[in-house]
């Protein structure tokens, strides 16, 4: 499997828990953060979605 593939394996893996920097510094605990975008399929499938509409135009 290429590199390229292991990294955004890993960074896919990684990125909905962003949301936790958010949820501390920002909304201090107030909402769970399995609640925010992030952790909702369709927004991840619209970032996929995105990323092969652009590397089929570029």
């Amino acid at each position: 499997m290429p590199r390229q593939l292991w990294v955004a394996g890993l960074l896919g893996s990684v990125a909905p828990e962003l949301d936790l920097f958010r949820f501390y510094f920002v909304d201090h605990c107030a909402h769970h953060h399995h609640d925010y975008i992030t952790h909702r399929p369709l927004f991840w499938l619209d970032i996929f979605g995105l990323g092969l509409l652009m590397i089929r135009l570029g």
